[in-house]
C-alpha cells in the first residue's frame, strides 16, 4: 500500500518538534513562573469564553509542550512567524486532534499575562481562535530571547 504524500512531511514535523525541544537553554529560556502564567492565562481565557457564551477549555500537557517548543524557536530566531500548514497538519495527525489553532505574541520585554491576553482579544483572528467552539484544550508557552524579547504562544486543539 502506498503511503500518503504527507507521511514524510509528518515525520519531518515530528523530528523538527523533537529538535526544538532540545534547543540550548541559554538561547531561549522559559520565563520564570511559566506555571503561574499558564494558570492565570487559562483563568482569563475561560472568563472571556464564558462572557461570550463559550464552554471552558482545559490545559493540555501535550499542547503546553508544543507551545513551549514554538516559543523557544521564536525566541531563538528573534522573529514572530506562525508554523506552516504542513507543520500544523503533522501535529494534528500525531496527536489525533481534529482542530488546531495558534496565537503568537511578542514584546520587547517581559509582558504580563493580561497584556498578552488583551492583545489577542483585540485582534479579530486571535479573538476567533480564543473563542473557537470546537477548541477544548489549550497550551501556552513563553520564552525570552538573549536580547530580552518576550514571546508567548497559545495553541488550541479539539478532540
Amino acid at each position: 500500500m502506498k503511503r500518503p504524500a504527507y507521511f514524510d512531511d509528518m515525520k519531518f514535523a515530528v523530528a523538527l518538534l523533537g529538535l526544538l525541544l532540545l534547543l540550548p537553554a541559554a538561547r531561549a529560556v522559559p520565563i520564570p513562573g511559566l506555571d503561574d502564567f499558564r494558570a492565570e492565562a487559562l483563568r482569563q481565557i475561560n472568563a472571556f469564553r464564558q462572557e461570550e457564551g463559550c464552554a471552558p477549555v482545559k490545559l493540555s500537557d501535550a499542547l503546553n509542550a508544543v507551545s513551549l517548543a514554538w516559543a523557544r524557536q521564536l525566541a531563538h530566531g528573534g522573529s514572530l512567524v506562525h508554523r506552516s500548514r504542513d507543520d500544523m497538519g503533522g501535529l494534528l495527525a500525531l496527536h489525533g486532534w481534529n482542530a488546531l489553532n495558534e496565537n503568537l505574541f511578542m514584546s520587547s520585554r517581559n509582558a504580563p499575562v493580561t497584556q498578552t491576553i488583551e492583545a489577542w482579544k483585540k485582534s479579530p483572528g486571535h479573538r476567533r481562535n480564543l473563542l473557537q467552539e470546537n477548541i477544548t484544550l489549550i497550551g501556552l508557552g513563553t520564552a525570552t530571547s538573549d536580547q530580552g524579547g518576550f514571546y508567548a504562544v497559545f495553541n488550541g486543539a479539539g478532540l
